[in-house]
């Protein structure tokens, strides 16, 4: 691990500033890793202010002619937990677990 982790985006604060100093405090990751990470913290801040508008507001609105709809932040919230789901998992940090997925219904494990 280098002596001095890269510094944090000044434009992270709060859960995504703390992701990323952990990974950097534990990783060292080479300048490719670090774009992939400040992307999934992006998503990840883009994430929580989805949802902090979803607890506020609501997940359903009224369009202009009065039809309930999903609020546009509820996919904002979807897209940037998957886009961060996606890119922190490009890093390949994550432990190898083994593969917990159910037996096929009449077929054997293997």
């Amino acid at each position: 691990m280098s002596a001095c982790a890269p510094k944090c985006p000044e434009h992270l604060s709060g859960a995504p500033a703390a992701l990323w100093a952990d990974t950097v405090a534990t990783f060292e990751l080479e300048a490719h890793q670090l774009a992939l990470l400040e992307a999934g913290c992006d998503a990840y801040a883009r994430m929580i202010h989805a949802r902090s508008t979803v607890l506020e507001v609501g997940p359903i609105m009224l369009d202009g002619k009065g039809t309930p709809k999903a609020h546009p932040a509820v996919v904002i919230e979807r897209d940037s937990r998957l886009a961060m789901a996606r890119l922190l998992r490009e890093l390949g940090l994550d432990i190898p677990v083994p593969d917990a997925r159910p037996n096929r219904r009449g077929g054997s494990k293997w």
